[in-house]
């Protein structure tokens, strides 16, 4: 007698996980004629106006870890040090069954990364002078390669530095950095995003990329405080591209990083005149919509190079926000990061294929609980 088997939930979810167990196709040349397809065997996808995905403690779990930390004057070079509180972390998400407007904390939702015009003492000095800051860093650290997207908007209060960026130490370091007080000067040449690799020169020279090639600044065609935008870097083995709404804005081949690492997003000042300025005469925030990451994993170099795999490897658009989707199985995938040439659209596996797929498994827990039952296993 054949019963009917009700599926526990987290069987269903580990077969949506595993939509994409070939990994995820980016285009890494969408500005070219020829799209070079890059394949990556992870992701981290977060949409902050939506799902809590942050924690305030060492809990493990969410994809994202609030930082807590103190840097004095002298360590931070400028006059100022930096207080990472994580009061100043606040996730103002969209009211349930919202597509818009505030979010529950007031403000734009999303997550809002404050830096504070009050500033504080630190242990040893009572003199006020660090700058209360907010720092988020992924629980991922093995991080190695990858396209890297966040939907920002900052903040148009002079003073502060707000980045996205990837590190692994001093000298292996990929910023998206925005200067609020170069929002104020759109007279003398508009709004601009500095784009940054912190290498083994830039260490040299007292950190101080703008003294290498490594170092960047792109004019952008609109005010980053006055909307969202996505700012996305791929990291790929020979270069770094850098993407602003999807238009290539920039690339670097020297020094490139070759250790793993996290992704961080942060909002700072140190008063440095040269750079962050401020302190800000007001609190300022930054607000990051969402952050879509696909990378590779140093964990990855256990796998054997040239394995096939005949699940499904996912596209992901170029388009702002869009999800990845699913495509025909590709027998060639290695499980690590392969680059093709193509100017053709896999065809999206249809959901009769995917059905038909999870047939057999479905069929194999069946039987296997029918002879549990009748005393056969």
């Amino acid at each position: 007698m054949l019963r009917l088997l009700l599926l526990p939930a987290s069987f269903l979810a580990q077969r949506t996980l595993a939509a994409c167990g070939c990994g995820y196709a980016i285009n890494t040349r969408p500005s070219s004629t020829t799209s070079e397809q890059t394949i990556f065997t992870q992701s981290l996808q977060t949409d902050f106006t939506r799902t809590e995905d942050v924690t305030w403690d060492s809990s493990p779990g969410p994809n994202w870890r609030v930082q807590a930390y103190n840097v004095t004057p002298a360590a931070s070079r400028g006059p100022y040090g930096k207080a990472a509180d994580v009061r100043n972390v606040v996730w103002s998400q969209l009211p349930p069954g919202s597509s818009g407007g505030q979010g529950v904390h007031g403000g734009d939702p999303g997550l809002q990364l404050w830096v504070r015009s009050q500033r504080m003492s630190d242990d040893d000095d009572s003199s006020g002078q660090m700058v209360p800051m907010a720092e988020v860093v992924s629980t991922r650290n093995d991080i190695l390669y990858g396209s890297f997207r966040a939907s920002m908007m900052s903040t148009a209060v002079s003073g502060t530095c707000a980045g996205f960026f990837f590190y692994h130490n001093d000298s292996q370091e990929i910023d998206m950095e925005i200067l609020s007080r170069q929002t104020q000067d759109v007279d003398q040449g508009g709004w601009k995003i500095n784009l940054i690799n912190q290498s083994p020169a830039s260490v040299l020279s007292g950190y101080n990329a703008a003294n290498t090639s490594g170092f960047g600044v792109y004019g952008l065609s609109f005010n980053p405080a006055g909307v969202y935008a996505e700012y996305r870097f791929d990291w790929l083995p020979d270069r770094i591209d850098f993407y602003i709404d999807g238009i290539l804005a920039w690339n670097i081949t020297d020094s490139v990083p070759t250790s793993p690492g996290a992704i961080h997003l942060i909002h700072w000042s140190n008063g440095d005149p040269g750079w962050s300025a401020g302190p800000p005469e007001q609190d300022a925030v930054l607000t990051v919509s969402y952050v879509h990451a696909f990378f590779n994993s140093s964990e990855d170099g256990t796998k054997p190079m040239g394995a096939p795999c005949d699940d499904t490897t996912c596209s992901v658009p170029d388009g702002l926000g869009s999800p990845p989707q699913p495509n025909v199985p590709d027998p060639n995938a290695t499980g690590l990061a392969t680059s093709t040439s193509s100017t053709s659209t896999p065809t999206q596996r249809s959901e009769t294929s995917k059905l038909l797929s999870s047939i057999p498994l479905l069929w194999c827990v069946i039987v296997g609980l029918e002879l549990l039952n009748d005393g056969w296993l």
